[in-house]
């Protein structure tokens, strides 16, 4: 993968994607998840993102008369770590929320450690206030 490779995913991403932290019930404890996904109408750019990152590409039925079939690239957890650190020096639009996904503790353990914990909830207010849900309860 060369520096225009990462460029390009940068720019398409910042144009096209959504880094996400998200709160999800596990069994007895709140835990939080991390997501970068794509979503376009069109699927070569999405086959490029597949082929540069590896993540899954599936598709969604139109919602609503005129509407066309929407393609997703996701990738979650561990793996969208390195993608995004990959291309955070060409990211502008979303470097603050890649910035925040890349530090967010990811871990096999279960349970968590209290500070993982911690981490995990403090980036996850971070990333709602940096996508602009302003400020988190």
């Amino acid at each position: 993968m060369n520096e225009t490779d990462l460029a390009w995913a940068a720019g398409f991403i910042d144009g096209e994607g959504c880094i996400t932290i998200t709160p999800r019930q596990k069994k007895q404890a709140l835990c939080f998840g991390l997501a970068l996904t794509v979503g376009n109408t069109v699927k070569e750019p999405l086959d490029r993102l597949v082929s540069l990152f590896g993540g899954h590409l599936y598709s969604q039925p139109p919602h609503g008369q005129g509407r066309r079939e929407m393609w997703i690239w996701r990738v979650t957890g561990k793996a969208a770590q390195p993608v995004l650190k990959a291309i955070h020096e060409h990211l502008s639009v979303k470097q603050r929320q890649a910035t925040i996904a890349t530090v967010f503790p990811i871990g096999n353990r279960s349970p968590r450690s209290p500070l993982a914990a911690i981490l995990q909830e403090e980036c996850y207010k971070a990333m709602k206030s940096a996508n602009g849900a302003g400020a988190a309860a």
